[in-house]
């Protein structure tokens, strides 16, 4: 009997951040940071890991999954973040993203 798991990791990156950090400033950055971080969770199933992988940029875990199912997780990702309008103190704002 094998206990042999499969998992994948996926990394999401906001693309062009500090744009955003010069046009709206560092405080609606930081906002929009928050925003997709839990529009990433809200996507994300209840035992997968996420988290902040460095500056705008996440790493999810997605446990007992095959490279098949990660891809198709990755794409609900990529496309619930790009259809995102955050609204934020100084207007509303989008996201360009990569997920790899």
């Amino acid at each position: 009997m094998s206990n042999n798991k499969s998992a994948a990791l996926i990394l999401i990156s906001l693309r062009d951040f500090d744009r955003i950090n010069d046009i709206y400033g560092f405080n609606v950055g930081d906002q929009i940071l928050r925003n997709a971080a839990e529009t990433l969770r809200d996507h994300a199933r209840s035992d997968d890991f996420l988290a902040r992988f460095s500056g705008a940029k996440f790493a999810l875990i997605v446990r007992d999954c095959e490279a098949e199912h990660a891809e198709i997780a990755a794409k609900r990702l990529l496309h619930a973040l790009n259809n995102l309008i955050i609204k934020s103190k100084a207007g509303p704002a989008s996201l360009k993203v990569a997920v790899g």
